[in-house]
């Protein structure tokens, strides 16, 4: 799809009624025109929810983005665990959740679980890897099994820890 097509997307929803829109991938963040989006968006009064990796959330990305009505959630599950390495992926994704919420965003996790690693799931948020996060970053922002709907949404936006900018 063009990004003009994406921009009448996004359009056609909000005039459908449409209250939030989530970018996902692949990874939303590699197209070159990710800011727009998320901008016409928020523009449009739609909640905005990104899913990424959060390889490509760099400092001017960041920045970029509207900070009322984005959440951010970065992909960490056990196949991080390993990786101790600055280049590891937990590496990665633990700096894409810090500096998120660190430009003021609401943060959330999002991992895979499944019978092969729910054993192993409890040292990723309560071990020692886990002590990096702030213990917002560590907590769900809906529970398990919450039909979300976008008076629970903004609640979330509005109650959730957010770090304030600095500079």
């Amino acid at each position: 799809m063009s990004s003009d097509e994406i921009h009448k997307l996004i359009d056609e929803f909000a005039d459908m009624g449409v209250w939030a829109i989530a970018f996902t991938g692949g990874e939303p963040t590699m197209h070159p025109d990710f800011v727009s989006f998320v901008q016409h968006a928020r523009q449009r009064d739609l909640l905005v929810g990104i899913a990424t990796n959060g390889l490509f959330l760099s400092d001017e990305v960041l920045q970029q983005l509207p900070r009322d009505g984005v959440i951010i959630s970065v992909s960490l599950d056990d196949l991080h665990i390993g990786g101790n390495k600055p280049d590891s992926d937990f590496a990665v994704a633990s700096r894409a959740i810090l500096r998120s919420q660190h430009y003021g965003f609401p943060t959330n996790i999002m991992t895979n679980t499944h019978s092969r690693n729910i054993d192993r799931l409890n040292s990723l948020f309560h071990g020692r890897k886990a002590m990096e996060f702030p213990s917002a970053a560590r907590r769900s922002l809906l529970s398990a099994g919450a039909r979300p709907s976008r008076e629970n949404w903004r609640t979330v936006l509005a109650t959730s820890t957010r770090p304030r900018a600095s500079g």
